[in-house]
């Protein structure tokens, strides 16, 4: 099997990281792999870092590249990451 025909899914949980969101976005943008999708779980941020995540995505992916989820409650990082990995 190809490699570069698997698709690589990353996932970014956001809390309050709106000072941060833009650099780690580009950062995946930017790598070489091409077959991949951001999955990005916002843990129930009070600050604009889903609103920045979604603004930055429409700018450089195509919307099906983009995967956002919002918690219903903040569970942080630790418990947001195994509740998705076992639900994606």
């Amino acid at each position: 099997m190809d490699k570069q025909k698997e698709l690589i899914s990353i996932v970014l949980t956001l809390y309050n990281k709106a000072p941060y969101i833009e650099e780690t976005i580009f950062s995946i943008y930017k790598q070489t792999y091409t077959n991949r999708e951001l999955i990005i779980v916002d843990d129930c941020s009070t600050d604009w870092s889903l609103e920045i995540a979604k603004s930055l995505c429409e700018k450089l992916w195509i919307t099906k590249k983009c995967k956002f989820i919002k918690n219903e409650k903040n569970l942080r990082v630790a418990k947001t990451f195994e509740r998705w990995l076992k639900v994606l």
